[in-house]
């Protein structure tokens, strides 16, 4: 085979290098005065590009010195010297242009990293291939390559090829918000229900129209005034024509506090105004704030907040403004007619409504059937409250309230925090191999006085939210708890008092909120939940989660079914027949299947959607479940209401 020249080999490559360098050079000239994120943390993608970008400069600037046969002229070796120079070099600004980019949110263009990585890619691939090839050409003239050549070729193949991926499918470490105006349309109205809400007196085709899309892809640093001003970059689309705006964060704040005068409560009583999201400086990164009120915004596209001077901020002008106006007007006379005496009767307020179902009657009646709500809380055993920590002489004391509402039972005890610590060791021990509520740490006051009272409040609040978990979880309330706040009702008597007939309903579909080409612990899902008694429904709520939340709600349900005390109380329930014997005996209890999580992030909305559906699925079945809906820990991870007003009030 007959040997290639060097420098008809690397001398068109020297473009490659000299290109990039260029690139950079100007990238960094243009965009060098502007802000840089100061709030912007390492995450593992990103950290992996400097690794890999810092190895490749180290390999190209090791081939520099290589060694070559005696058979290549003096003109090759110094082509081939100043070209693994160039690049080494190009590869020294590629690790610094990662830096730059990142803090100062610049997307990466296929005129910079998102070509020279792939191209890198090839070119290395090349260079092993020739290497190995002249190393079985040389053979015979008795100087053979050294192997490490060719092992260093491949492994700069393999970072490249690393990187290339990166380049091509997650170039950039910042949150960049889907524009794609049918998605966001889709999503939100899907959400309808709990952000305005349906009601008889505005038609619900024009309640739910939207005439325009909005969405924030991206945010800019600028310095301005020796000060960092954060732009954030508004997509709109109205009338198949799309528009970029850019709008700081105190002209956010200003269009809220224009359009809360121009709806005042008073005179619209039932209008539900979005929640505007405040910051306190550096305390969330941009990512998190441009999420946020891209959220608002997208809250706001609707004919009760189209008014002249959100239009103006949108600087949506022409036709489509004359329509939206006209909507606006049409659905803002329906809204102040609205009185809060109105009684119609599918209710008239706006948004998710928790009713006060903890007064003593809750009454739904209509021309068939009246139900009421007893004064009682609907799914605990045992209300606690800790009233108060008491400073002895060496050690301090929580003085403990518990209540049985129906056995109208109640007591109090006094006990250090040793006492609770071994009453929780005790307890771990006793319904072993089940897995218990977090306990407050022993060592959380090692940094503070002992007499230090924030940190005892703390303390007392992590406390009684153990207490009111263990008390009113079947998994966990057993004897060893009753002793422990000396109770002398029996367990069974307990079990007895729960009030029946709850239930759990999840309104379908579950949406999710994000963007598809960032990390899925990004994505937040939004739930709705009802609770209703007997059929009637109580309330009304939404919450958001992310996947790592179902994921540790799942660790825990799982190994709470290991507990011996929850046994015990299903074959209670199945000897009063308030619950049939399933098929399977009652140890072998098994939780719906949680989707899994993926190795890398979901970066496509059919994956997605997916897991989206495997999430509803999981929750659909867990509220099928009475075993677990009735848990604790289900009802913390919805947000139950009565977990958040009254368990600890009395």
């Amino acid at each position: 085979m007959e040997r290639i020249n060097l420098v008809e080999l690397y001398s068109p490559m020297l473009l490659i290098p000299f290109w990039f360098i260029s690139y950079t050079i100007f990238r960094c000239r243009r965009h060098f005065s502007d802000g840089t994120d100061r709030t912007h943390h390492f995450s593992r993608n990103l950290t992996t590009k400097y690794i890999c970008t810092f190895f490749m400069m180290i390999f190209c600037f090791i081939h520099v010195f290589d060694i070559l046969p005696s058979s290549y002229s003096t003109s090759e070796k110094t082509v081939r010297m100043f070209f693994f120079s160039s690049l080494g070099f190009a590869w020294f600004l590629s690790f610094y242009l990662v830096i730059f980019e990142t803090r100062r949110r610049l997307r990466m263009k296929w005129s910079g990293h998102r070509s020279f990585w792939p191209i890198n890619m090839v070119i290395h691939l090349i260079f092993a291939i020739l290497q190995i090839l002249e190393t079985v050409t040389d053979f015979n003239n008795h100087e053979i390559i050294p192997i490490e050549k060719i092992v260093t070729f491949l492994l700069a193949f393999g970072i490249c090829c690393i990187l290339a991926v990166y380049a091509v499918f997650r170039p950039n470490e910042f949150t960049l918000i889907n524009n794609d105006p049918l998605l966001y349309s889709r999503n939100m109205n899907q959400n309808r229900r709990t952000t305005v809400g349906r009601r008889k007196t505005v038609p619900e085709q024009e309640a739910e129209k939207k005439l325009f899309t909005t969405s924030i892809k991206e945010c800019k640093i600028k310095t301005e005034n020796n000060k960092q001003v954060v732009y954030f970059h508004i997509i709109v689309t109205s009338g198949g024509r799309t528009h970029t705006v850019r709008r700081t964060y105190a002209e956010f704040d200003s269009l809220h506090k224009t359009l809360r005068l121009k709806f005042p409560v008073d005179e619209f009583p039932y209008l539900d105004f979005p929640s505007f999201p405040r910051f306190h400086q550096n305390s969330y990164n941009l990512d998190y704030r441009m999420k946020a009120l891209n959220d608002y915004l997208q809250e706001l596209c609707f004919p009760e907040f189209m008014a002249a001077v959100f239009l103006d901020f949108l600087e949506i002008n022409g036709h489509e403004r004359t329509e939206c106006l006209e909507y606006h007007n049409k659905v803002v006379n329906e809204e102040r007619h609205l009185s809060i005496g109105s009684n119609d009767e599918s209710g008239s307020r706006h948004g998710s409504v928790v009713a006060n179902y903890y007064q003593p009657k809750f009454v739904y009646a209509d021309e068939a059937d009246t139900v009421q709500v007893p004064n009682y809380h609907l799914h605990s055993f045992i209300n606690v409250k800790i009233l108060k920590w008491i400073e002895e002489r060496d050690h301090i004391e929580y003085a403990v309230q518990w209540k049985i509402p129906r056995l109208t039972q109640e007591g109090t005890i006094q006990k250090r925090f040793n006492e609770f610590y071994e009453f929780h060791r005790k307890l771990k021990k006793s319904l072993a191999p089940a897995g218990l509520p977090k306990f407050p740490s022993k060592n959380y006051l090692q940094n503070f006085r002992s007499q230090d009272s924030h940190a005892l409040e703390i303390r007392k609040r992590k406390l009684e939210n153990y207490l009111g978990h263990v008390l009113n979880d079947t998994a966990f309330l057993c004897q060893d708890v009753l002793d422990f706040i000396n109770c002398t009702v029996d367990l069974e008597s307990i079990w007895k008092s729960r009030l029946q007939g709850i239930s759990y309903i999840l309104h379908s579909p579950i949406t999710w909120e994000g963007e598809v080409d960032k990390e899925s612990h990004f994505l937040l899902y939004s739930l709705n939940f009802s609770k209703l008694y007997k059929g009637r429904q109580l309330c009304e709520w939404n919450i958001k989660r992310r996947y790592k939340d179902f994921n540790r709600l799942n660790r825990f349900l799982t190994k709470r079914l290991e507990s011996p005390t929850l046994g015990n109380y299903i074959r209670f329930q199945q000897k009063l027949n308030i619950t049939k014997p399933r098929k399977n005996s009652i140890e072998i209890q098994v939780l719906p299947s949680l989707p899994g999580k993926s190795i890398s992030p979901l970066s496509s909305p059919g994956e997605i959607e997916a897991r989206r559906k495997g999430l509803e699925k999981y929750m659909e079945e867990l509220i099928a479940m009475p075993i677990s809906a009735e848990s604790f820990a289900f009802r913390e991870f919805i947000d139950d209401p009565e977990i958040k007003q009254n368990l600890y009030e009395y």
